[in-house]
């Protein structure tokens, strides 16, 4: 089963926010975010996803995930969203199906 890591943004009290998920449907677990039915962090604020990306299996989507948040807490405050969306972006090597490895660098 394909999963997603994503990252969404909302301009909540003039403040732009993101916020790191994964999630084996995209759409709907978007469209629960905006119906305040997603994690408890999101409800009542309207989410634009910004990135995501697909991972062939749930732990690989949730190891992804976990350092995707690493490297937003290394960062958070000292570059604006898309320049820390760029370091998500970049894989340091494919693995053997030629899959994406992400490292937290």
């Amino acid at each position: 089963m394909v999963y997603f890591v994503y990252v969404l943004q909302t301009n909540y009290k003039n403040k732009k926010t993101t916020y790191v998920g994964s999630t084996n449907d995209l759409k709907k677990r978007i469209k629960q975010h905006n119906e305040g039915k997603g994690a408890k962090f999101t409800r009542g604020r309207k989410w634009k996803l910004l990135y995501s990306e697909k991972h062939s299996n749930k732990n690989k989507a949730l190891s992804r995930e976990a350092a995707a948040k690493k490297i937003y807490d290394a960062i958070a405050g000292s570059i604006p969203t898309g320049k820390w969306l760029d370091k998500l972006r970049i894989p340091q090597a494919l693995d053997a199906a030629g899959e994406a490895i992400y490292g937290t660098k």
